[in-house]
């Protein structure tokens, strides 16, 4: 978003990212929605934070996704063991 922000074009930041620009195109266009424009009026890291939370609660969220990662810790001894082993 800072960077789009700033300027630079969705082809740009998705070839900087490793992103299809169509993924670009899918965030930024909750900032267009939002009336934000590219050299706008600043917006700190924390704004930008708050937004996308509140935009897109899915992907801000920090919490562990992986559901087999309980399952798999369980067996990390034996795991660490055999990596060890070779």
């Amino acid at each position: 978003m800072v960077h789009w922000h700033a300027g630079r074009s969705k082809n740009e930041i998705a070839a900087s990212l490793g992103l299809a620009r169509n993924t670009v195109r899918k965030y930024v266009a909750a900032a267009e929605e939002a009336g934000i424009v590219p050299g706008g009026a600043a917006i700190s890291s924390a704004e930008w934070a708050a937004r996308v939370r509140e935009w897109f609660p899915e992907v801000a969220d920090g919490r562990l996704r992986q559901v087999t990662w309980p399952t798999i810790e369980q067996h990390r001894d034996y795991i660490v063991g055999q990596l060890k082993a070779g």
